[in-house]
């Protein structure tokens, strides 16, 4: 958790820009990480099945 910790300090101290582009990489990077998900469980039960 200290990652994120990390992450909300900087972007306190940076400015408004910097925030945006933060937000964005964040949401781009959670998206990413649900659709490695959703192939991975798609790819997993077409393995069982």
């Amino acid at each position: 958790m200290s990652h994120s910790a990390d992450f909300t300090e900087v972007g306190a101290s940076q400015s408004r820009p910097s925030q945006v582009r933060w937000y964005i990489l964040h949401v781009l990077w959670s998206l990413g990480w649900l659709i490695w998900l959703s192939v991975g469980v798609v790819s997993f039960g077409h393995a069982l099945g």
